[in-house]
């Protein structure tokens, strides 16, 4: 009976320990407020966004299609999220502003995961479709957490990077989509963001056909600095938003995002302590 009593309270302990491991996760399902086929996002909130803050079209971004919620091509679950840019002149995308999110800080280590697709490429080639996390502006010149690309004038997946002067980004390729994940199929990306030195510290990309550590290349420019105005006080916004590109025409599919905190070390030595206890525990049982 003791030794129950023990197993139990170890079991808690592990419970208790164990870190949030997303703040904000959305898989655009209709139980978290999305409607079918062809039903526009804009206006949906979702379940762990924050009360004030809906799905709203990008500024600028709203001329080249339709941004819907779509059972075609769903990364998992029933649904995705569908971008249609039928436009070689202007691009489409929605946004969702994450400030105050419930235990989601920004001044802490944080993850950025989603998974794209495309189909249907045409019109000119060139940037195609973009993700965003930070300042409501598409520019180079602005304060951002993360901006990354899809550009099929190569076909590569790239990411923007601060320079030295703290003035503008730069874009880095990083790997060819076809390497990674076969037509039609999502490519994942996750981007850990150390906030205090303004750099990421990780970066890795993986699809069916394969997947890679970009870490190192992408600390080779400038250490890695993320796409951050130095000479701009503050930090960024908390805006997250995924566009096609002005230019080229394209289909394409967004699913499984999610933005969580990286656990302390404390955190994962009390888990890990935790296991270890459970583990003896169920020996001594056994013997």
């Amino acid at each position: 009976m003791k030794q129950q009593v023990i197993l139990m309270a170890a079991a808690l302990l592990l419970i208790g320990a164990t870190p949030v491991w997303s703040q904000f996760s959305t898989g655009f399902e209709t139980s978290s407020g999305y409607g079918g086929n062809a039903t526009t996002v804009v206006g949906v909130q979702d379940v762990n966004a924050p009360a004030s803050s809906t799905w709203s079209n990008v500024s600028g971004f709203t001329g080249g299609g339709a941004v819907t919620s779509s059972t075609v091509n769903p990364r998992s679950g029933a649904q995705a999220l569908r971008l249609y840019d039928s436009s070689a002149s202007s691009g489409t995308g929605v946004e969702l502003n994450l400030a105050g999110t419930t235990g989601l800080s920004l001044a802490n280590p944080f993850t950025i995961k989603f998974s794209w697709a495309y189909s249907g490429v045409g019109g000119t080639s060139g940037p195609a479709l973009n993700a965003w996390f930070g300042t409501d502006s598409n520019s180079t010149s602005a304060k951002d957490w993360m901006h990354v690309n899809y550009d099929t004038s190569n076909d590569y997946l790239g990411i923007y990077l601060g320079n030295s002067l703290g003035t503008t980004s730069t874009l880095i390729t990083l790997a060819k989509f076809a390497d990674l994940a076969s037509t039609g199929s999502y490519v994942s990306w996750s981007l850990t963001i150390d906030p205090t030195s303004h750099v990421y510290t990780n970066v890795t990309l993986s699809g069916d056909l394969g997947s890679v550590d970009v870490t190192s290349l992408v600390a080779a420019y400038n250490s890695g600095t993320l796409p951050w105005r130095s000479n701009t006080a503050g930090d960024p916004a908390s805006i997250l938003w995924f566009s096609t590109g002005g230019a080229a025409t394209i289909t394409a599919f967004v699913d499984e995002v999610s933005i969580s905190n990286v656990p302390e070390p404390s955190s994962m030595a009390l888990i890990g302590l935790s296991l270890c206890t459970l583990a003896g525990l169920m020996r001594r049982r056994v013997s």
